[in-house]
This record gives structure tokens, sequence and C-alpha cells, in this order.
């Protein structure tokens, strides 16, 4: 999604699958072919012909959603559109990315990135921290924290590191149906000039110019120029930008941008979230994406499942911002989802044999698991600069990555 108003470097690898010729175009499991392809997006240097949009899981190059996108030359943006480091791109982060046809080879999907958009849904204090029910607020906004959370490094506990008033940011995407953020990442942010709210707006007042975010966030937005944002309206997408201090529990904007769905059209197009709405006609949304489902008939179980809130991984055509889906996998039901959520591609740059961890792109590793697979390899051939891939799935804390594969690539 685009708004119109964070480290490791990585490097090109190669899912295969038994009848996916090119992601979007044909795909295993329900539907068919989904009629000519879309033109390509462009922006006069580059062309477009594939669209992604999720969370980042991987590196070696960005993995999202089992596909690797090289990004050595990508455009990286903010929701600003400011431009921003490869090194601001980290686990868990919300991207959306526009690039070359990805293909599939026996090493897996890969393409490369020529644009590649990230956005946070909350920065603020943290309130209530209930480690318990895996579950915080922020702003007064519930977060739910799940088995793929990511908590950056400076949160060595996880959630146990967060107390009431730490600044934080947090990705993912607000679950409408339970109110709650669903986070994807969440880590400090330190010396913040600025809040922030990602969320659908209600009970709009343009005289008095508030508005309501999410739950709690009461928004008043007369600092903001005129003529800075698109025309607001109940149940439209907005990201605020909120000075520190509330006048009368009141948060003054300072920025406002009406969050708008992605408009390109390419030929490969994939989404991998929850889904955040669903439509009398069968179809449904992805964070604000629109699916069509002329080409997928789902199964009765299948139709259960689709619900606000599930996860899914879609696959298809991307027209003119409305993704016409050639198959729809639910996601996170599998026990191989959950053991192999994160992979890494690289070379070992730290290794305690005594601990059993070694790091990889900055993340920690820890390779201690009953249940960890050796391939091409095995322990006796770690050392350092060792190029390995690593498979796996978060630690208690959620800051380290516990390694069900890895398979040495020298």
């Amino acid at each position: 999604m685009r708004t119109t108003s964070f480290h490791p470097s990585r490097s090109l690898l190669g899912i295969s699958t038994c009848c996916l010729v090119a992601i979007g175009l044909i795909a295993c499991g329900g539907g068919g072919d989904s009629g000519s392809a879309a033109p390509a997006a462009t922006d006069g240097t580059r062309t477009a012909t594939s669209f992604t949009s999720g969370s980042i899981s991987g590196f070696g190059s960005v993995i999202v959603g089992g596909v690797r996108f090289n990004d050595d030359n990508a455009n990286v943006l903010d929701d600003d559109g400011t431009p921003r480091s490869r090194d601001d791109l980290q686990l868990g982060v919300t991207v959306e990315i526009e690039g070359g046809d990805v293909s599939s080879d026996d090493r897996g999907s890969h393409g490369i990135a020529h644009r590649i958009h990230f956005h946070s849904a909350l920065v603020g204090p943290a309130g209530t921290v209930d480690t318990t029910a895996d579950t915080l607020t922020v702003l007064g906004e519930p977060v739910k924290v799940t088995d793929t959370t990511f908590f950056d490094a400076r949160l060595p506990q996880g959630l146990a590191s967060v107390k009431a008033g730490d600044v934080i940011e947090v990705h993912g995407v607000r679950d409408s149906a339970s109110g709650q953020y669903i986070a994807t990442r969440i880590a400090p942010r330190l010396n913040a000039t600025y809040y922030k709210v990602r969320a659908t707006i209600s009970e709009l007042n343009t005289s008095a110019r508030t508005f309501r975010m999410g739950n709690q966030v009461v928004v008043d937005y007369n600092a903001v120029p005129r003529n800075a944002f698109p025309a607001l309206a109940d149940g439209a997408l907005v990201s605020a930008k909120l000075a520190v201090t509330p006048v009368q529990g009141v948060w003054q904007a300072t920025q406002l941008a009406v969050v708008t769905p992605h408009r390109g059209s390419h030929h490969q197009a994939m989404v991998h979230g929850k889904v955040t709405a669903v439509t009398a006609d069968g179809g449904f949304s992805v964070d604000g994406v629109a699916v069509d489902m002329r080409n997928v008939t789902l199964s009765d179980a299948e139709k259960a499942l689709l619900k606000v809130g599930a996860e899914v991984l879609v696959r298809g055509v991307m027209t003119d911002g409305v993704l016409v889906a050639a198959s729809v996998k639910f996601k996170g039901r599998d026990e191989s989802d959950r053991r192999e959520a994160f992979e890494l591609h690289g070379a070992i740059t730290a290794l305690d044999l005594s601990a059993k961890t070694f790091t990889l792109r900055g993340i920690t590793v820890d390779f201690s698991a009953a249940d960890l697979r050796w391939k091409d390899g095995q322990l006796s051939d770690l050392s350092l600069q060792r190029r390995v891939e690593v498979k796996g799935r978060l630690s208690a804390n959620r800051n380290t990555l516990v390694a069900t594969s890895i398979e040495f690539e020298d």
C-alpha cells in the first residue's frame, strides 16, 4: 500500500513447485488461467512486472513470501516516500516490492527488486504489557505478539524487555475483527520526535477537524494544512504523525496521509498477510489489497477458513491494483510453516561452539535444537565465514533464530 502526501547486506540466491511456471500465472491448487496478463508498470527507467506484499521473513537477498529478491540496486522508500537505506530492511518489516519477473529453479523462487516501500503501523509509548497473554498497548491500541513476531536485539528478553512508557515501533497489520494490531516486528524507537498511527478513521468531524483512529486514538488535525492530503472520510486508511504530547487527551496531528491501494498492473503478483476484509461476492482484501477470486474455487473447509484475520498467501495477476488470484494458500496452520518461518543465507560472522550459537546477517542463530537437520555438512564443518542456509523458528524471546535446518552452501 502506498501513501499519498532497520541491517544486513544481501546477495542473490535462487520454492520449486510442481506446476508453478511463473508466480501468479500458473498455480498448483484451485483456480485456472486468469486471462491475459496485465501490462507492466514502469517508472520510466525500469519496468516492474511483479508486485509482492508482506513482511520480511529472511535475507540473502530480501525474502518475502518465500521469494528471494536481489535488492542491490533497489530504491528503498518509507511510507512518506523518503529515500532510505537498505539497512532499514530487517526481519518483520512490512514491505511492498515492485520488481522484475519472478522465476523458479531448484534453489527456489527469486527476482530482482526495483522499488521497496516499507511502513510501520505504530510508534509510541507502551502502556500495559502482559507477558502471559503476549499482548501490550501502544498509544492505547492493543497489540498481539505471535510466534512469528520478531523483536529487535535491543529487547533481549522480547516482550519482557518492554516496559510501560518505553517508546517502540510496531510493524504489522490491524485485524479489524479483533481490533488488535498483529505485530510482525517490535523495536525501540529512541529519541522519537513524533508518534505514529496507521489505522482506519471514524467519527470524522470536518468542522472541528477531529477523528478517531482505531480504538482509542482521538486526533486533532487543525495544524495540518488543508491541501496536504486528499479528502478524508470515515473508513479511510490513514497514516498520521502525531506530536509527542497530547492536549487534554487529544493527539495533535503534524502530518496526515491517506493510504491508497497499490494501483499498478503486473504480470505476477503475490500478497502474504492477514485478511482484513471479506466481501459478499467471495473476494477479500489483504492489508487493503483487493483480491478477485473469479478463477479460484475454494473447498468447503477453505471457505470456513476465509475470514478476517486469516493468514493467506495469494498469487495471481495484478490489474489496476486488483489481484486476480490464481491460487490461495492458508498459512500458519501446518507445522512446517512454524518450523521454517524464517530463512537466512550468508557467511557466519561469529561462532560460539560452547553456547551453540553463531551470527548470520547480524542475527543470532541457535543450533542446539534436537530436531535440527544438517545438509551437505555437519556440526564440525561450522566455521567463521562459512556460507550456510538456515531455516528455523523464533526462540521464546523472539529475537534468536532456532535453526531447524542448516545447509552448507560452499
